[in-house]
C-alpha cells in the first residue's frame, strides 16, 4: 500500500512540474552570471512577444554622488560637503575651524577699527588736528612730523611740492603736538591698528583655505563611496522580478538574479 502511494507521488510530480513549474533558463557571461526563471500561462496557439513592465521590487541601493555638488556645498560651509558623502565625522573639523576663524576675523577687525578710531581721537585732542575724512598719507604725516610746519618745510628741501599741506588751522589740514612722546602715542596706535588690519586679511585668507580643503576632502569622500558602490555592485547578486505582458494582459512573472557567481 505504501509503494502504491509512492508510486503515485513520483508520477503525480512529473506532471505537475511540466504543467506548473517556470522553465529555467541560465545565461553565462564573461565576469557575470544571470539566471532568468519565468513563469507563464501555457497558450502554444499564440505567438508571444513579451514585453518586460516595471520591476515589482525596484532598487533601494544607495545611490552614487555628486562630486562637484560636494565642492559647492563645502564652498558654501566646510563640512556640508563631507556630509553629503556621508562622512561628516571628517567635516566636522573644517566646521569647527570656521566658526573659530570668522570669530577671529570679527574680533580682529573690531579691535582694529576700536584702536584706529582711538588713536585719532587722540591727534584731534593733542595735536589740535581735523583726522575725518582724511586719507593714510595724512595720517602717516600726522604720526612722523611734530607739525605741518615741519612737514612742509621736509617736503619743500625734498622738491615735492604736491605733498605740502596748508598752514592755516581753517583748512583742517593744521595740526602741532606738544610733545614727541605724545606723536609716538599716536603713531604706535596707529601702527597697531594697521597690524590688527593685516591680521584679519590674513584670517580671511585661511577662511578660502579652508573652503578649499573641506571642498577637497568632500570630492574625495564621493569618489570612494561611488567606488565602494561599483565594488558592492560587482560582488552582490542583483534580483528582479518583472510583470510580461501580451497583448494587452499578464502573460506570467520573470525572476531575474544576476551577478558574479
Amino acid at each position: 500500500m505504501k509503494s502504491t502511494k509512492l508510486f503515485r507521488a513520483g508520477l503525480t510530480l512529473p506532471l505537475l512540474l511540466m504543467l506548473c513549474v517556470p522553465v529555467l533558463t541560465a545565461q553565462t557571461e564573461t565576469a557575470a552570471a544571470i539566471v532568468r526563471l519565468e513563469l507563464r500561462q501555457p497558450d502554444p496557439g499564440i505567438a508571444t512577444s513579451a514585453a518586460p513592465a516595471p520591476s515589482l521590487f525596484p532598487e533601494s541601493a544607495p545611490e552614487k554622488k555628486s562630486g562637484l555638488l560636494a565642492v559647492v556645498y563645502s564652498l558654501l560651509l566646510p563640512g556640508m560637503g563631507e556630509l553629503y558623502a556621508g562622512r561628516f565625522d571628517a567635516g566636522i573639523y573644517p566646521l569647527v575651524a570656521e566658526g573659530v576663524l570668522w570669530t577671529g576675523f570679527g574680533g580682529l577687525h573690531y579691535y582694529s577699527s576700536w584702536v584706529r578710531n582711538d588713536a585719532y581721537g587722540y591727534a584731534d585732542l593733542h595735536a589740535g588736528a581735523s583726522t575725518e575724512g582724511k586719507d593714510e598719507r595724512f595720517y602717516a604725516a600726522l604720526g612722523n612730523y611734530r607739525s605741518v610746519r615741519e612737514h612742509n618745510a621736509v617736503k619743500l628741501v625734498e622738491r615735492n611740492l604736491s605733498a605740502l599741506y596748508p598752514e592755516d588751522a581753517a583748512s583742517g589740514y593744521a595740526w602741532e603736538w606738544a610733545t614727541d612722546a605724545e606723536r609716538l602715542t599716536f603713531k604706535d596706535q596707529r601702527i597697531s591698528a594697521d597690524e590688527l588690519s593685516n591680521g584679519a586679511s590674513f584670517v580671511a585668507l585661511a577662511l578660502i583655505a579652508n573652503r578649499i580643503w573641506s571642498g577637497v576632502q568632500a570630492a574625495l569622500f564621493v569618489r570612494r563611496h561611488n567606488a565602494a558602490l561599483d565594488q558592492k555592485a560587482g560582488l552582490f547578486p542583483e534580483f528582479r522580478a518583472d510583470v510580461l505582458t501580451r497583448n494587452g494582459r499578464t502573460d506570467g512573472v520573470r525572476f531575474t538574479l544576476q551577478g558574479r557567481f
